[in-house]
This record gives structure tokens, sequence and C-alpha cells, in this order.
């Protein structure tokens, strides 16, 4: 499947790193033109050029997805420089706190996690439809975790939020169902990423 995503323009949050920066690589493998969207500029810069080493598509972006500006200046400059947005992924995430039972659970943490969980899952796919709407065709995909679905003890905020794409995901794809846009989540497990490690 090498050319599965041809004339395609991606973009990829939290693409600089962990679950992002894999499926960056796999998108471009398949012939997408990949935006490697961060709020970690260095790391997307290093991922675009481990891509562009090898041949594949890479361009680094700067932003944060919690932040309305960020997210709207950064898919207007994907639009202005490739005219089409094809597909969205949502991998930017956090943890926050852990092993931290709801009463130590600070509303500023509550608050941190939510911007970039939830918020962020919400910033990204409000303003990668109307694109997508134009040419009546767009996939979203959005990640969500099984702690989502099953709740983490300790860890309130990431439960919760996670749970909230899971609505979010269910809400928006029911509402775009009779055009040529999907809208998806996925809900992994653990796996061994820099923000599991921490």
């Amino acid at each position: 499947m090498k050319d599965r995503f041809t004339n395609q323009v991606a973009i990829v949050t939290g693409g600089g790193m962990g679950i992002g920066k894999m499926v960056s690589r796999r998108l471009a493998s398949e012939g997408a033109t990949v935006m490697i969207f961060d709020r970690d500029g260095d790391a997307a810069g290093k991922t675009s050029a481990e891509l562009k080493a090898d041949g594949l598509s890479g361009e680094p972006f700067e932003m944060d997805i919690a932040e309305v500006a960020s997210v709207q200046s950064s898919i207007d400059t994907v639009l202005s420089r490739h005219g089409r947005l094809d597909i969205t992924i949502n991998c930017a995430g956090i943890a926050g706190p852990t092993n931290t039972k709801i009463l130590d659970y600070t509303l500023e943490d509550f608050e941190d996690i939510y911007a970039i969980n939830l918020r962020g899952s919400y910033l990204m796919t409000k303003h990668a439809i109307p694109p997508m709407l134009e040419q009546n065709y767009g996939r979203i995909l959005l990640y969500s975790s099984i702690g989502g679905k099953e709740g983490n003890p300790g860890m309130c905020g990431y439960a919760a939020t996670k749970a909230g794409v899971m609505g979010l995901v269910k809400g928006v794809g029911k509402e775009y169902a009779e055009t040529g846009i999907t809208v998806n989540g996925l809900a992994p497990a653990v796996i061994r990423t820099p923000m599991v490690d921490a």
C-alpha cells in the first residue's frame, strides 16, 4: 500500500514523537504530504528531517492545539501552501498527574489536561472540517484511550478527557455521516511512548 494517500495532505498532531511520529511516517510512506503539528518545535523538526532523509514528506509546525489562534493559523498555512486538507489525525495528548486521587487532583492540573486532550481535539476537528466540506472528502481520526472507556484510578483528568474524546467522535461522526467526511476514534491500551515513560 505504497500509494494509498498519494496527492493527499495530512495533519498529524503530536507528530514529533511517540504514536504521532509513527503515524506521520506511515502516512508519508504511503504517499501523503504530512504536516507535523507539535508544540515541541524541535521534536517536529527532528521528525521532519528524519522523514526527508528517507525521501518522505514531512513539514514541521510548532503550534498549540489548545489555542484557537494557533490552530486556525496553522491550518490556514497548510491550505495556503497545499490548497487542500484531506486527513487530520489528532495524536497530541498528555497524561497529567498519576497515582493521584481526585481529592488531591488540583483544578489547575485538570484544566491543563482538558486543554490538550479534549479542547485540542475539539478545536482540531472544528477547524479541519470546513476545507474538507469544500471537497466533500475528509478523514478525521481522534486518539482516545482505554482509560477513557474503563477509567484509570489515580488519573481522573486523563480518564475524563479521553472519555470526552469518545463522545466528541460519536457526536461529530453522526453530524457528518451523510457527507464524504468520516470521523473515527482509536482507544489504545498502554503503549511504550515518551509520555508513558515519563
